[in-house]
């Protein structure tokens, strides 16, 4: 398991007996991360203890970018200091396995067997006894090396290897599903494969040479050496070896990260004002397993979490994130704002002091910014490398005890908590003067980058003349000019989000046919640029997911402008439209003839829009980005920008539209958004 997050993932395997004194997870967090910065890895995993007679071992394996070369094995005895093992010989493994009985704990030790040998002539050989010496420390090396051999596995598609040979983690792996998580097919030796090769031919082709190059549990011999277990419902599985007792491996279906509430902070204080504002519509907050679990549903983020919940996924949902409800049997929790950074979501439930209202704008909350500005403080404090994040997660409590007290916002600036934990102090020189709210003093020239970004969310079906809309329950964007004062910080921050009414005329129009014959699709796609729109896009690409139909053998396509390309995994037809529609027509179409492999079987989906397209319920998502135009008309208008006090400074202005969940569904089946 990964030192960064030892102290979390060691409960996985408790249920094993497998488990680390409050002392010994303190000081392998603290160690390792020295080892790791000392010996330059890319990651440093704990591999385990070995237990010996009168003392244990404690293993690291330190790793670089390919996990396959260079992996280096560590021992120590107190957690603190760590010995390199030297890399295992077959010599060494050989001698290795004529000793017979524990580790004495000792790595001078030195054992003793007797083997064979002969000396003399042809005529007179004879045999003789030899006494052979084997160190322990060579053996706890051979050991290590026979058990990675053996038993050292991970989930299939964890790690893939790239085109240059080197083995590496899969950045788009999500887990195994609870039913693919039940078959030993599914896990893999993390080693050179040496059964594979003996397989025949014809299975080898029909393998993903990127991701199936390593022998699968299923071909094991002896066969049923593992125990594969549900722990948890079906939220974590297990499978221990029964050829090494006491190796066990776990994994959380469904994801590839592992969610645990860290770290939740209450205030009394502000329940019992909650209390007194809400009334009889006073909904509690519920205990940090539930919430936490209610959260990951919100946000799409649980193991069992990506089907189609109406209340969450539906489009006349109003969305506006990074502001989430949690629905509970009581009521609705709200507003709690929700921001994820690298491997944590951070979260704040904000108190609204007026919340027997039905409905309030979020810009009359004043909560809701001073909770934002809270969430930004804590992303920074945790913007370190990884090694570092656990000691900042152990200062978590004080640092939030020093920025928001008694659960009142004080100081949103991550610095400035930083230094008063510290009590170092700011200075500033004398000639000058800095706002008591900012904690230090910018150095370089004055400048400000001003950006308008636009996102639109689209669904249509049928024909280009009459394409339906849908979009989110939007609030009117005033039409005159609006002035905004602030104080920005040094660095890159979001000042604003707006809607607009629902358009009358989409940027695109879009027609999508796909007819389907057996074991072969026939499309056709037509797409017509409005004529208000910026005919000059950076990108503008379709592309048409077929998750739910066998893999793509090949494609016969006819497109009027661009390329039409295939997927690596086959899955998805992409069409690079370019940069620029026909001048005259502002309409581009292809067409395109696909054949399905036959016999291969369908992917399992994973999103509500997949498990919907079956048949012909088939939709085409298309992603553009324009530069320097907005649907709206938004803009600034760089004359009117001040700055007090006054002073000379660089003004740079930009806009962009991008599409977002911009489908077009087939003609000739249903669509998930339209009833």
């Amino acid at each position: 398991m990964e030192s960064g997050n030892l102290h979390l993932n060691v409960d996985y395997v408790g249920s094993s007996g497998i488990i680390l004194s409050p002392e010994r997870k303190a000081a392998l967090q603290t160690s390792l991360v020295i080892l790791q910065n000392e010996n330059k890895f890319n990651k440093v995993y704990f591999w385990g203890k070995i237990v010996g007679v009168s003392d244990d071992y404690y293993i690291a394996q330190g790793v670089y970018k390919d996990e396959f070369v260079g992996k280096r094995t560590f021992y120590s005895k107190d957690c603190i200091r760590w010995g390199l093992l030297q890399p295992a010989t077959e010599e060494m493994r050989a001698q290795s396995e004529k000793i017979q009985g524990r580790f004495s704990g000792d790595p001078s030790f030195e054992y003793e067997y007797i083997r064979p040998k002969k000396v003399g002539d042809t005529e007179d050989e004879r045999e003789e006894e030899e006494t052979v010496t084997v160190k322990e420390e060579d053996r706890l090396s051979a050991t290590i090396s026979k058990i990675d051999e053996n038993v050292c596995i991970v989930p299939r598609g964890a790690y893939i290897k790239v085109p240059t040979g080197q083995t590496v983690r899969n950045r788009s792996f999500e887990g195994l599903t609870v039913s693919e998580a039940a078959k030993l097919c599914n896990y893999m030796h993390f080693r050179q494969a040496i059964l594979l090769p003996q397989k025949p031919l014809l299975i080898r082709a029909n393998l993903d040479k990127a991701v199936d190059f390593m022998d699968n549990l299923e071909d094991d011999i002896p066969q049923s050496s593992w125990s594969l277990q549900f722990e948890r419902g079906s939220g974590l599985v297990t499978l221990r070896s029964l050829l090494w007792p006491g190796y066990v491996f776990y994994h959380v279906p469904g994801t590839r990260k592992l969610w645990l509430c860290v770290f939740w902070q209450r205030y009394p204080t502000v329940e019992k004002k909650a209390k007194l504002c809400g009334g009889d519509k006073y909904v509690r907050v519920l205990p940090d397993p539930q919430m936490a679990r209610l959260l990951l549903q919100e946000v799409s983020c649980g193991p069992s979490d990506r089907k189609f919940v109406a209340e969450r996924d539906s489009c006349r949902e109003c969305v506006q994130k990074p502001i989430f409800k949690l629905r509970t049997d009581e009521g609705d929790l709200w507003p709690l704002i929700v921001l994820q950074q690298s491997d944590f979501l951070l979260c704040c439930l904000c108190l609204d002091e007026k919340s027997n209202r039905k409905e309030r704008e979020l810009t009359s909350i004043p909560s809701v910014s001073l909770g934002f500005s809270l969430l930004c403080a804590v992303a920074e404090m945790l913007r370190v490398p990884s090694q570092e994040v656990a000691t900042r997660l152990m200062e978590l409590p004080l640092f939030l005890n020093e920025a928001a007290p008694f659960g009142s916002v004080r100081d949103g600036c991550a610095e400035s908590v930083l230094a008063k934990m510290t009590n170092r102090p700011i200075t500033l020189p004398k000639n000058e003067k800095q706002a008591a709210w900012k904690p230090g003093v910018h150095r370089g020239k004055s400048s400000i980058h001003l950006n308008i970004t636009e996102y639109i969310r689209a669904s249509q079906i049928g024909v280009i003349e009459k394409a339906f809309i849908a979009d989110d329950k939007a609030r009117d964007m005033l039409p005159q000019p609006r002035r905004i004062r602030f104080s920005p910080p040094a660095e890159t921050f979001t000042l604003c989000h707006y809607s607009a009414r629902r358009l009358q005329e989409l940027p695109l129009f879009g027609s999508y046919n796909m007819k389907m014959e057996k074991d072969r699709l026939q499309i056709s796609v037509l797409l017509k640029l409005s004529d208000q729109m910026q005919n000059s896009f950076e990108y503008c690409e379709l592309q048409i997911p077929l998750y739910s139909s066998p893999p793509i053998s090949n494609v016969e396509s006819a497109p009027s402008q661009g390329t039409v390309a295939l997927s690596p995994d086959r899955k998805i037809l992409a069409w690079n439209i370019g940069q620029k529609f026909p001048a005259k027509t502002l309409s581009v179409s292809m067409t395109a003839t696909v054949n399905l492999m036959e016999g291969k079987p369908c992917v399992t989906a994973t999103s509500a829009e997949d498990q919907f397209c079956v048949g012909h319920n088939s939709y085409c998502q298309v992603y553009f980005q324009v530069l320097d135009f907005t649907h709206t008309g938004c803009m600034v208008d760089s004359r009117s920008v001040q700055i007090s006090p006054s002073t000379k400074f660089k003004l740079t202005t930009g806009r962009e539209y991008k599409s977002t969940d911009y489908k077009i569904w087939n003609s000739f089946g249903e669509a998930l958004t339209v009833k």
